[in-house]
């Protein structure tokens, strides 16, 4: 890992991220709301893309301040945590393009929480996009077949290397990325046409 200026304090917009180190002299960040009264995490810095990747309530100004943070001071080569850095870029990018071409929709996230939901419209209709299940989607269909495929090790040095592919150079997709994320998307609207919502969703 590069060396890190500590203590750095990260002002953006809507959060306060504090980079030190703890007892240990292991990097971490500590997250708070913009006017610093309000807790919103801790995470060690190895964790943060895992924990983004994780988080169920979408913030996009904290996790690209956070991924930003991460992929300018990693040096470790860890494949897995690799695949889930480029999943949460390619699942942000498809996120943004969409919200791009086809607008919003105002969802309740839950009881009492409304939020803005991207839109996705394809050959069979239309589904809102949620940010955490798209990136459970792609890990399921993209890289769970290069797994099954390859195994382990090649499998998710194969899925890195796809979602670069599908990963533009001006912030968007590819047309790679754009038709793979589509005909994902315009499968699972065709399933729901046609059986309906299964008894356990595993992704959308």
């Amino acid at each position: 890992m590069s060396h890190l200026t500590l203590p750095e304090i990260i002002h953006d917009g809507e959060f306060i991220l504090t980079a030190g180190t703890d007892d240990n002299g292991n990097p971490e960040v500590v997250v708070h709301t913009a006017h610093g009264k309000t807790f919103v995490a801790f995470i060690t810095f190895d964790d943060i893309p895992r924990w983004v990747s994780e988080l169920d309530t979408p913030s996009v100004p904290l996790e690209m301040v956070l991924m930003a943070y991460w992929a300018k001071h990693q040096e470790a080569n860890n494949e897995e945590t690799m695949l889930l850095f480029w999943r949460w870029i390619v699942a942000a990018a498809f996120d943004r393009e969409q919200r791009e071409e086809n607008g919003t929709v105002q969802v309740e996230w839950r009881p009492g929480d409304m939020r803005e939901c991207a839109l996705y419209v394809g050959k069979f209709g239309a589904m809102n996009l949620y940010p955490c299940a798209e990136r459970l989607a792609m890990a399921n269909n993209i890289e769970g077949a290069l797994i099954e495929r390859y195994g382990r090790e090649q499998g998710t040095r194969n899925a890195i290397e796809f979602y670069v592919a599908m990963k533009g150079r001006e912030g968007g997709l590819t047309e790679l990325g754009r038709q793979v994320l589509a005909d994902l998307h315009d499968t699972f609207i065709r399933e729901l046409n046609d059986t309906g919502l299964p008894e356990t969703p595993t992704t959308h």
